[in-house]
């Protein structure tokens, strides 16, 4: 795999920055503009693109709920719980998601 160059780091640096601006003053999240993007100006697959959205979303997730936990503190056994229901649910989604065509 070639190293990435500044050119080819610069555009995702601009788009990151753009989705969290986005994200964090419109609430909306980043993905509804990253899956267009990734797949019509980076050529992904819509999969991909919908995957990768997916783990760009992780950081964003874990400082909200840091900054919410400090002012409205969440019980642990609340969250683990809901954690581990949502992760079971999304694990049987996303199978189901994989079995439909993408196109």
């Amino acid at each position: 795999m070639p190293p990435i160059t500044f050119s080819d780091l610069a555009p995702m640096l601009v788009l990151g920055a753009a989705l969290g601006l986005f994200g964090g003053v419109f609430g909306i999240g980043g993905g509804i503009i990253a899956i267009p993007v990734f797949v019509l100006g980076y050529g992904m697959d819509q999969p991909l693109a919908q995957g990768t959205a997916l783990v760009m979303m992780v950081p964003n997730l874990l400082v909200g709920w840091w900054r919410y936990a400090q002012h409205h503190p969440v019980p642990a056994h609340r969250a683990i719980a809901i954690g581990v229901i949502a992760c079971v649910t999304t694990w049987f989604m996303a199978r189901f998601a994989n079995a439909i065509s993408p196109k």
